[in-house]
């Protein structure tokens, strides 16, 4: 009887030992999510703020959509020609106070960014609050939608 507790109770710490072991492997072999999705939000913001279109497009799924502080719902492929053609051009881009929340193979990400440009000619600063939502394919990220909410004006 008492042999066979000790071997139960071997049995048991090895196990704990193996299962820390493992979890401590997974994080390293498969990284840190919110690690990831920062490194992916910072990639992305910059393909924005250098009004890269080519760069930015693999950050983007096939149906992403971006839905603007006014309402307007703007499809990939629009977004890309507009940025490709110069029609729209950032000149700065400064996102801040993000806030990721991760479940499962989705995320949302929130922070506030204040931009600056050029639309058609035409100067623009927006304050907005940014909302991704990212799903994870085939082993990466990419951002299936955009909701920006205008900022109210503080009186």
């Amino acid at each position: 009887m008492i042999q066979v507790g000790r071997i139960r109770v071997a049995q048991l710490i090895i196990g704990i030992f193996l299962a820390q072991l493992s979890a401590q492997a997974g994080a390293h072999l498969f990284g840190d999510p919110t690690k990831d999705i920062k490194a992916f939000e910072e990639a992305m913001s910059s393909a924005i703020g250098r009004n890269d279109a080519g760069a930015l497009e693999h950050y983007l799924s096939s149906d992403w959509t971006i839905v603007s502080g006014s309402g307007l719902i703007i499809t990939r492929s629009t977004f890309l020609q507009v940025m490709a053609g110069g029609d729209l051009v950032h000149q700065s881009m400064a996102p801040q106070g993000q806030t990721i929340r991760i479940h499962g193979n989705f995320a949302v990400v929130t922070a506030r960014i204040q931009s600056g440009g050029t639309y058609k000619g035409i100067g623009f600063h927006n304050d907005e609050i940014n909302t991704d939502v990212l799903a994870k394919e085939h082993g990466h990220w990419v951002c299936v939608l955009r909701q920006l909410t205008t900022v109210a004006p503080t009186n």
